[in-house]
């Protein structure tokens, strides 16, 4: 989990070149109880998660990423669902919802090539989201890249939280 927290380190730096950084309030708590799960259960989720990580590390294709991407959550979501409301689950549900979300704004980056234009809807929708600042000059482009990175290290600090919150709650 240290290779993730420098990745999302990494991530910050070149966004803040760019002018841009995100709000660690978008990692704040959400509501539910802290609960410890079923351990067997709760390894389960983390090792499909851990697949899509790996394809992540290695290098991979938009096609090739969204394919791993539909088999981690075609194995997450059931094994989710078992969950009661708490801060892992919600923490899962977030990081499946970051990684999607990151594989829109890689086809958004190929669909124009040179960044994501801060103009479009897509881009508000992610200044919201992760709480992207400062307010973007109209007409100006984010680097996609930076922003896909900066995405999965979001997900994968949420996927750090939910271990941190998982062994905080062991009797």
């Amino acid at each position: 989990m240290k290779s993730l927290t420098r990745l999302l380190a990494a991530c910050v730096l070149a966004l803040t070149f760019q002018g841009i950084c995100y709000s660690q309030s978008s990692l704040k708590d959400e509501e539910g109880p802290r609960v410890h799960l079923d351990d067997e259960l709760f390894t389960a989720t983390l090792t499909s998660f851990h697949r899509l990580l790996n394809a992540i590390d290695i290098g991979t294709s938009l096609i090739e990423y969204r394919r791993e991407l539909l088999d981690a959550k075609t194995e997450i979501d059931p094994l989710v669902a078992e969950f009661p409301k708490c801060q892992q689950r919600t923490d899962f549900e977030e990081a499946v919802r970051d990684y999607m979300i990151a594989a829109d704004v890689w086809q958004i980056g190929i669909q124009y090539g040179d960044g994501i234009p801060t103009k479009t809807d897509f881009y508000r929708v992610l200044r919201e989201r992760y709480e992207l600042k400062p307010e973007p000059k109209i007409g100006r482009k984010v680097n996609d890249d930076a922003l896909i990175r900066l995405i999965w290290g979001i997900a994968a600090a949420r996927l750090e939280r939910a271990v941190k919150v998982q062994k905080a709650t062991r009797q």
